[in-house]
């Protein structure tokens, strides 16, 4: 059954991962940044994934680097820093 407005418009329901970003964003603007990548991991599986990962671009823009904020970091080898012009 279509739901509808007051005015007979038909209401189109938000997907699970367009509620998670709705949520996600709200969160991220009152969240300090060293609290980010674990925002970010909560709200990975709405959106398929089992890991989120953030990086920040250094001053020069030329490489991305591990952005780990309060998470216990993982073993340096398997976060490196990520040449800008290799990624999407």
């Amino acid at each position: 059954m279509d739901e509808s407005d007051a005015r007979g418009r038909q209401l189109i329901r938000a997907s699970d991962a367009e509620q998670a970003t709705n949520a996600m964003l709200a969160e991220a603007h009152l969240s300090l940044a060293s609290e980010l990548p674990a925002m970010a991991q909560r709200y990975v599986a709405a959106f398929g994934g089992i890991e989120a990962r953030c990086f920040l671009a250094d001053l020069q823009q030329t490489t991305l680097v591990p952005f780990l904020g309060q998470v216990d970091a993982p073993d340096a080898k398997t976060v490196q820093p990520l040449n800008i012009e290799g990624t999407i």
